[in-house]
């Protein structure tokens, strides 16, 4: 490499790095200072709500950024959102007064008429009737890992188990019977939902293996655990199979990469893809959040290298209006739909880039 080269090379570089620097010392603002409702412990997803997905991996973030007092009390919250069947709900409602009515019975009136519904705890918390993603044993497991306070073993076994009699079919796999149980709640999966009542999210899937380990080091004598095996077997089989005959969709390529199986450029590539110029990139795209997710496993690719050097100068640029929830996406005529799906900041985002170790 010329000398001229090798100048260029760590000038652009050292420009990366100090874009990742400060995209996530705005990442950490967010997450700590001005998206965080500390009297409950809920991390607000968006600036429109103060509610809860107890499926976002909360605890992973708040170490990354060494708050692990945070981390331990968003974790506790999450328990607190266990139906009495033992699962974990999509989502925890939270509750302020907006236009001098409070969000709780308005939240409730839309999922209601979402076929999500609402349901009372016994500890008066509001949760959704739809299932949250697996990950309550990968966050207490990151918990363990510093000497922090984490749920019991058996908690996090009754929560698997209960997706488990919920929504698995006989290979071992998740099957979503609603939007928000998928990764992209407006995207192909979800169109296939509506017309078949149900669906398989191989992201999901992956998630709940993962879980299933996280869990057996937890508690190796902790029943049904060679359910991961089953699950992960049967994942692998069917990408494989669509590997054969088209190319992998986002959903896939998030699967594989949670997994740590080898992705090729091209797969990554398609994933790591800007959607500018794209009227919905949210019916097309996964997330800002799991793209970096997908760049941050895959470090050694050259897809996932160049889509950091696309984006965290951008972000970086931008400020907290840059971590947001799809790249590209442009305010409409719909006020409802900006606010809720479009332009806004965007918590899952920021808690990704705080996990980026360097580039």
């Amino acid at each position: 490499m010329a000398l001229i080269d090798i100048v260029w090379y760590n000038i652009r570089m050292k420009s990366l790095q100090e874009s990742l620097e400060i995209a996530q010392n705005d990442a950490g603002y967010l997450l700590v200072a001005d998206l965080l409702d500390s009297e409950r412990n809920i991390p607000m997803r968006a600036t429109s709500h103060t509610d809860l997905w107890p499926g976002d991996r909360w605890a992973e973030a708040y170490l990354a950024i060494d708050e692990p007092q945070i981390a331990e009390s968003v974790m506790r919250t999450a328990v607190r959102s266990i139906r009495p069947d033992g699962s974990v709900p999509h989502l925890m409602q939270g509750s302020h007064i907006r236009g001098g009515i409070e969000t709780r019975w308005i939240d409730r009136q839309i999922y209601r008429l979402q076929g999500n519904g609402a349901l009372k705890l016994p500890n008066g918390e509001w949760v959704t009737k739809g299932y949250g993603m697996p990950t309550l044993a990968l966050g207490a497991l990151a918990l363990a890992e510093r000497g922090l306070s984490y749920p019991s073993p058996e908690i996090l076994h009754n929560s698997i188990t209960a997706l488990y009699e919920a929504r698995a079919n006989d290979q071992g796999l998740i099957v979503a019977r609603k939007v928000d149980e998928l990764t992209n709640s407006s995207g192909k999966l979800s169109n296939k939902l509506h017309e078949e009542g149900k669906v398989i999210d191989p992201a999901v899937n992956a998630l709940a293996a993962l879980n299933f380990d996280a869990l057996k080091t937890l508690d190796p004598t902790a029943p049904n655990i060679s359910t991961a095996d089953s699950t992960r077997r049967s994942l692998l089989d069917s990408l494989d199979t669509i590997r054969n005959y088209r190319p992998l969709e986002g959903e896939e390529v998030l699967a594989i990469a949670r997994l740590g199986y080898e992705l090729t450029e091209e797969e990554l590539e398609g994933v790591c893809a800007s959607p500018e110029g794209i009227e919905h990139p949210e019916r097309t795209h996964l997330t800002m959040a799991e793209c970096l997710e997908i760049a941050r496993l895959t470090p050694e690719s050259e897809a996932s290298k160049s889509y950091l050097q696309r984006i965290l100068p951008k972000i970086a640029a931008l400020g907290a209006a840059g971590i947001t929830r799809f790249e590209g996406a442009q305010p409409g005529s719909n006020a409802a739909a900006n606010k809720y799906g479009r332009k806004q900041i965007w918590l899952p985002t920021a808690a990704e880039l705080v996990q980026i170790k360097s580039i």
